[in-house]
């Protein structure tokens, strides 16, 4: 599991209560244990934007993160666009830009999102072309950074301060990522906030002996209030 979880003025862990707020070191140990989690299968990286509190645990990891780089595409192909790299009026996967942003934000669309990778160059030319939000060079770093979709959740934190830091550019994206998965995932928890999330759902195969599927997921939340 990677997680990146950005906390605005005023917000919760889910299920706290205001007057009893554990430490979010004692939150992350629980979790393992109760979920049978180490080292091996967890990437945690948490950041308070107005106390400036930040936590990690194996956050330099490297993990398969599904869908969850559809956010830094995105973000991308918006900044493109206002830069006048790319017309408005491009299309990908027989969509217009436009269409293909709330495509793959609100509703995970592969289809789109992966016509807009391969525009880019492909997987290792997407993944230097993010590097602004990642705040690592993937072409130093190399390996399977570079030619995989993984990412640490460090790398998806730093994504989540630039998109924080610069919301009201990517308001429209934030809008989509509020419209997503409606009640499900962390939506389930709170409902004071409006929560923008964005998830990866990764099916595992069984392994030898077993007889259910491993999932993992992988969830980005950018909250505000």
């Amino acid at each position: 599991m990677c997680f990146a979880l950005l906390l605005p003025v005023g917000s919760l862990m889910p299920g706290q209560a205001s007057d009893a707020v554990e430490p979010i070191e004692s939150l992350i140990s629980k979790f393992m244990r109760d979920n049978r989690l180490n080292e091996d299968n967890i990437s945690f990286s948490y950041y308070n934007t107005v106390t400036g509190e930040a936590f990690g645990f194996n956050e330099n990891k490297l993990m398969r993160v599904a869908s969850v780089y559809k956010l830094p595409l995105n973000m991308y192909y918006y900044e493109q666009v206002a830069a006048g790299a790319v017309s408005p009026n491009a299309r990908f996967a027989g969509y217009p830009l436009s269409q293909c942003h709330r495509m793959s934000l609100q509703y995970s669309d592969n289809g789109t999102s992966q016509a807009m990778r391969q525009a880019i160059g492909g997987l290792s030319a997407f993944k230097i072309a993010i590097d602004k939000y990642t705040g690592v060079s993937a072409a130093e770093i190399g390996g399977d950074y570079l030619h995989s979709n993984q990412f640490s959740s460090m790398t998806i934190m730093n994504t989540l301060k630039y998109l924080y830091d610069n919301s009201e550019f990517f308001s429209e994206a934030l809008g989509y990522l509020k419209a997503a998965n409606p009640r499900q995932f962390f939506k389930m928890y709170v409902e004071d906030y409006e929560i923008a999330q964005k998830y990866g759902w990764l099916d595992m195969w069984p392994q030898p002996g077993s007889s259910t599927r491993r999932s993992r997921i992988c969830f980005v939340w950018p909250l505000s209030a």
